[in-house]
């Protein structure tokens, strides 16, 4: 692919002239205000774009569709945020599962952030664990906007967590890693998440 340039507005050929020398006869460019310029070094997709219009600070994680497949759930976006990114991983994984993903590492006082949006009413499913020093101040909390679900903290095995919606609205999920208590903590410490299934549709009444 040949160089660019990046003019908002419009996008013009590297070896055209530059835009403000006397001899380019293209836009005369972007004039107006600007603020939380993103860029990928990819085509990001149309709802990779709706992500980013309803969730304002958020960018896509480098490796978005990595952490989905690695998830088992490539039908979802990811972003990953905080003092450290979550990661594909292939050593600790549930059951027989190729890859999960891993918390970042963290000092005191520190998170890392894996978040992804669901709309309208399903039931979601997901594998997770700690690995994590005894006494030592790390914990992994499930939100749902921002709410507190469940938590898990030291030495546990996969575990299965369900999460029923029951309305048509979107709601943003989050595995926060944290160190928050600040009371000390390794950077060996870490949380894992693996096989992430949402189904749609209207979650079932049990009687």
């Amino acid at each position: 692919n040949s160089p660019q340039i990046l003019i908002f507005g419009v996008l013009a050929d590297a070896g055209q002239s530059y835009p403000n020398s006397p001899s380019f006869n293209g836009s005369n460019g972007y004039v107006g205000l600007m603020d939380e310029v993103q860029l990928y070094s990819r085509v990001i997709s149309s709802n990779e774009v709706a992500f980013l219009y309803n969730n304002p600070g958020e960018t896509l994680a480098a490796n978005s569709a990595a952490l989905g497949a690695a998830l088992g759930a490539s039908n979802l976006l990811w972003s990953t945020y905080g003092d450290a990114a979550w990661f594909v991983e292939t050593t600790n994984t549930y059951y027989t599962n190729a890859a999960a993903v891993e918390s970042g590492s963290l000092q005191d006082d520190q998170s890392s952030v894996l978040r992804t949006t669901i709309t309208g009413p399903g039931v979601l499913s997901f594998y997770w664990q700690t690995m994590a020093i005894d006494g030592d101040d790390f914990d992994l909390e499930f939100d749902v906007d921002g709410n507190y679900q469940a938590d898990l903290s030291g030495q546990n095995s996969f575990v299965q967590l369900s999460y029923t919606n029951s309305d048509s609205n979107t709601h943003t999920l989050s595995w926060n890693a944290n160190t928050l208590g600040n009371y000390g903590s390794s950077p060996s410490d870490a949380g894992f998440l693996d096989q992430v299934v949402f189904t749609s549709g209207t979650a079932p009444v049990i009687t």
